[in-house]
């Protein structure tokens, strides 16, 4: 299956289990970026390794930060299922405390992936957490001022 387009072109992912199918990069200010590569279905697995091993290694990479912000790039995600939705909805309850933001670039010809995340959405935003649906990489690059952080994995 190809490959999707970098966020951060040249600059390898910090993460990128082959079985997951997400590449993760750490950002500044205190985040992560992940992007499901193309034809992804956000399943348990995908929401699994997101919510548990990226996190953690974001908390451990992080360790001052109390806010952070989360970007997941669904652009060219194929659809999800309702256990990888529960899982990320949960997730994002669990750890309301500690999100500045969650940012997620929709895919743009995607009626029904979009309908979902607009209904997560929301959710979340009724329970007070701030939550972008976007179609557009480059502009949450611009508004967050986001980088991909330099420092190495320990």
């Amino acid at each position: 299956m190809e490959v999707s387009r970098s966020p951060f072109p040249g600059i390898t992912p910090h993460l990128h289990p082959p079985r997951a199918r997400v590449r993760t990069w750490f950002i500044e200010p205190a985040g992560m970026l992940n992007k499901v590569d193309r034809g992804t279905v956000i399943n348990a697995a995908v929401a699994t390794h997101i919510s548990e091993h990226v996190y953690n290694l974001m908390r451990a990479r992080f360790p001052l930060a109390s806010r952070y912000l989360y970007i997941h790039d669904f652009s060219e995600s194929a659809s999800y299922d309702t256990q990888g939705r529960q899982i990320l909805t949960q997730w994002a309850m669990r750890v309301r405390n500690q999100i500045e933001n969650v940012v997620v670039i929709a895919p743009p010809m995607n009626t029904l992936f979009s309908m979902g995340i607009d209904t997560v959405a929301m959710m979340l935003r009724m329970s007070g957490i701030p939550f972008e649906v976007v179609y557009d990489l480059e502009a949450v690059r611009s508004r967050y001022q986001i980088r991909p952080s330099s420092e190495a994995i320990t």
